[in-house]
Formats: structure tokens, sequence, C-alpha cells
């Protein structure tokens, strides 16, 4: 027998038992890892992220917010309780390297000022878009696509905005100052994996102890 069979109309038909199996095959996956979403991180060390569910943030993976913009300066603040929530917009720093951002059974409370795209899009004619660019200098540049990508994050602003690049700083968990700049004293530095670089270009780097962006 195969019990219940729930009417949709037109649609297909499920009955109890397919609802037995769709859940069986969402176990299957969460057992095996493939549960969630897979992030490929480059050595750049930054990508943004937006999810249509709430995620939990990987070890070795810090998630930052957009909290404010204060001299055209936009301001991204580390997610501390470890969650981003479903459609938020964020920005992942992480060593090189393959993460898994797992479903989280809670909502999370973050807000950011990144739009979260969470399906491809046509961008809007009523604003400006800014995506997130690591070189020549770290900032959000003017975004010229007609079409916005799919899991990504972007700033946006209204369509009469004249500037075409935002700079960004850092705020950790933690720390007293975020917007950490390179050491005036030599110091050895090392890279988010904990290899020494002897000579560092533009990015986020550990010296001292101290995660700083190089400019």
């Amino acid at each position: 027998s195969l019990g219940l069979v729930i009417n949709m109309g037109k649609r297909k038909c499920l009955t109890i038992r397919d609802f037995q199996l769709l859940n069986r095959k969402a176990e299957e996956l969460e057992a095996d890892g493939n549960y969630g979403y897979h992030l490929t991180m480059g050595l750049d060390g930054m990508q943004t992220l937006a999810l249509p569910y709430p995620t939990l943030v990987p070890s070795g993976v810090k998630a930052f917010a957009a909290t404010a913009v204060k001299n055209q300066q936009i301001v991204l603040s580390e997610i501390e309780e470890g969650i981003v929530p479903a459609h938020t917009g964020v920005i992942i720093e992480a060593a090189a390297g393959d993460y898994h951002f797992k479903p989280s059974a809670e909502a999370g409370r973050t807000q950011s000022l990144l739009l979260g795209v969470t399906e491809s899009a046509a961008t809007d004619n009523a604003l400006k878009y800014y995506t997130l660019t690591l070189s020549p200098k770290p900032g959000f540049t003017l975004y010229e696509g007609l079409e916005l990508e799919k899991n990504r994050a972007y700033f946006t602003r209204p369509a009469s905005e004249s500037l075409t690049f935002f700079p960004f700083q850092l705020l950790y968990v933690g720390m007293d100052n975020g917007a950490l700049s390179q050491p005036h004293h030599p110091a050895p530095t090392y890279d988010l994996s904990g290899r020494r670089v002897k000579n560092p270009g533009r990015g986020v780097y550990i010296t001292e102890g101290k995660k700083v962006w190089i400019q």
C-alpha cells in the first residue's frame, strides 16, 4: 500500500512514501558531507557569499557583514555568532582551500548592508552595483555587468552615485582596531595558512600574533 495520496491538481501527486524517500535522501547527503555549500577559496583569501538558507561558518573561516559606511569607507565587521543568515551578503576570509558551509538550525541575527544574491538576476537601473576587488587595491569597484552572479554579494548605491570605488575596513572580533595596516617595524609575516612570507603583497597576513591588512 502506498498510503495517503496528496492531491496537487495537475502536478505530480506525492505519497507518504515519497516524503520518506526525500527525507532519507537529505539525511544521506548530510551524512556524506555533500549537504550544504562547498566554497573553493583562491590565493587572494577573500570572496563574497550569499546563500538561500542560514549556514554555519566553518572552522578556519571568518565571515564579515557590512555594518556601516563611514567617510565613504565600508566597515566590515566579523560575525561573532558564527551563523550567516539566509539571503545575507557577506565577505568570506580564509586560506586557500575548500570549505563546507553546512545549514544552520538557527536563523542567525546578523544584518548586512551588502545585497545577497542567491539566484542569478538582472541589475536594476535604479541602482549602481559594486563588486569585491582585491587588486590593484582592496575595496568594492563599480560593476559594469548586466547580470548579478548567483551566491555572491554586492554593495549597492542609488544610480545617481558618482563614486566608482569604495575601500573597506575590517573589524575583527576581540581586536581594538580592525583597520590594520602594514607594521612600521620589521617582524616575521605569515599567510593565513601559517607559512612565512618574506615579501608579502596586498592581502591579509599574520604578524606578531595579529592579523594585518597590507596595502
